[in-house]
């Protein structure tokens, strides 16, 4: 069953509680925390009883008299799980965000990216995230290979930047860069094979991935305009 924003509010508070203290919490102490009323607190935990996230236990109330009992929750194994992942997913996520400030700053100096300190960037990108890696890395490496040609080709870089302010611009700039290329680049069979499997991993990446890499393009591009004297 999925769960409303409200209720992983909910799930997450009693996580943290629970890790707090390191015992089963009161269902009053989640209202405290969250800033609801008693019984909100109370039937949302019930909510997520039944939807697994949740256990309910029963205590003897020392200060209801005998034979009173009270409702303590804990967090279930699958609320765990549900974190852990959520938190993986957290830290993938501002490992590439963090790369990618680190990249646009690397090629920001007027003298040209330093290729020592971005290699280092480029390869420290998270391999979880495999395919928006090596699509980062091919991306930057098309526009740092055209911003090279376009300094000895005055007029070159007008057609990067055409593909950067189309909608296929990710795929058109590969290929723009082994173009100007023309084979006779050390390295220009790698990145030919690099470009291949790049088709592959650009149709395998989320919507939100692929405007967030198109946007660091249209970054990067902007930056190395400068320098390409455009």
């Amino acid at each position: 069953m999925e769960l409303t924003s409200r209720q992983v509010e909910f799930v997450e508070k009693l996580l943290d509680l629970y890790g707090e203290v390191e015992e089963n919490i009161h269902y009053s102490l989640v209202a405290d925390r969250l800033g609801v009323s008693r019984s909100t607190a109370y039937e949302m935990l019930r909510l997520l009883e039944h939807k697994g996230f949740v256990h309910a236990h029963y205590v003897l109330d020392e200060l209801g008299g005998p034979g009173r009992s009270t409702v303590v929750f804990s967090p279930t194994e699958r609320a765990h799980v549900m974190f852990s992942r959520l938190s993986e997913q957290v830290g993938r996520v501002k490992s590439w965000q963090n790369a990618r400030d680190d990249i646009i700053e690397a090629v920001s100096h007027g003298e040209g990216p330093d290729q020592g300190e971005l290699a280092e960037i480029l390869a420290a990108l998270g391999r979880d995230e495999q395919a928006l890696s090596e699509c980062t890395r091919v991306v930057t490496a098309a526009l740092l290979v055209c911003s090279e040609h376009a300094v000895r080709a005055p007029g070159s870089w007008e057609l990067v930047e055409a593909a950067l302010h189309s909608d296929s611009g990710l795929v058109l700039l590969p290929g723009i860069a082994l173009g100007m290329m023309e084979g006779q680049h050390p390295g220009w069979a790698m990145t030919l094979e690099r470009w291949q499997g790049f088709q592959q991993d650009i149709i395998s990446l989320a919507p939100e991935q692929q405007e967030d890499l198109l946007r660091l393009a249209r970054e990067l591009g902007r930056r190395l305009k400068g320098a390409v004297g455009g």
